[in-house]
């Protein structure tokens, strides 16, 4: 049997084993509908936070934060340029409890967002806490949407793998980017849209 076709039936087996069925109490997909949908929501105001109160340091490795999350999300829109793998309910397999397009299931965009910004507050700030939590919803978001049928279990690892890639990819990058984009345009930008925030004690200069 080709590997890609035992990682495919693994795939599966992981995927049915999560999967919420017709008999599934109406409380835990409603509970899986709200976490796959609004938990990622969490995220950027957790960030929100840590640029208001946060030192220079943390900023930094807020940028490169979302830098290493959107970089990953651009990657995952080329992946289904040569290789599309489709959703549960396009196979067909098990439950499907949300409707969504019938796009390209690998990898998850949620999750690589997610997982973006975790990786990198680990590897650059001292908020490896913070990354811990943010880990955490992650892990609820993807058993969510394995739980209501629009994902596979490999959806979620593939998107974590894409998330620690590209932040390898721009640790060499990492003193540029603080000069350049985090000293002389995100921090002066913040400094000057919530200067009256700041001067009130508000928001941490």
């Amino acid at each position: 049997m080709p590997i890609l076709d035992i990682f495919e039936s693994l795939n599966q087996r992981l995927f049915l084993m999560l999967n919420a069925s017709v008999s599934t109490s109406p409380w835990k997909v409603e509970f899986a509908t709200v976490s796959a949908n609004y938990a990622i929501y969490i995220i950027p105001a957790i960030l929100v936070v840590l640029w208001l109160r946060g030192n220079d340091q943390t900023r930094g490795g807020l940028v490169v934060a979302i830098l290493v999350s959107e970089l990953a999300l651009f990657v995952n829109q080329l992946i289904p340029i040569w290789w599309f793998h489709p959703r549960p309910f396009m196979v067909p397999i098990g439950k499907t409890f949300v409707e969504h397009a019938a796009d390209s299931s690998f990898p998850s965009d949620h999750l690589t967002f997610i997982f973006g910004i975790a990786f990198a507050l680990g590897y650059w700030t001292r908020l490896r806490g913070t990354a811990f939590i943010i880990v955490g919803i992650g892990m609820l978001v993807a058993w969510a949407r394995i739980f209501l049928g629009v994902h596979f279990p490999f959806d979620m690892i593939g998107s974590a793998l894409i998330a620690a890639i590209v932040l390898v990819a721009l640790i060499p990058a990492n003193e540029t980017i603080q000069r350049h984009l985090t000293a002389k345009v995100a921090i002066p930008l913040y400094q000057k849209l919530f200067a009256p925030g700041i001067k009130r004690g508000w928001c941490r200069y």
